[in-house]
């Protein structure tokens, strides 16, 4: 691939996992005491990160409602 192609996404690309639990976090903080639908569509592995992570508490009181969809 051409570097030059992708060059416009460097300040947006991230390259790796993504670290779930300080985005949550930070979502939460921006949602205090709402409800946040989180929805994957994905492995089971980031599925299941996914769905620990919005059933844990929170201290801001930002409930997340974990939604999985999978297409056979």
């Amino acid at each position: 691939m051409s570097e030059e192609r992708f060059r416009p996404l460097a300040s947006r690309l991230l390259v790796g996992r993504p670290r779930w639990k300080l985005l949550l976090d930070e979502i939460g903080k921006n949602n205090k005491h709402r409800r946040v639908g989180v929805f994957c569509c994905g492995p089971k592995g980031i599925s299941r990160t996914l769905h620990r992570l919005c059933n844990s508490a929170r201290s801001c009181g930002t409930t997340f409602e974990f939604n999985k969809e999978s297409f056979s």
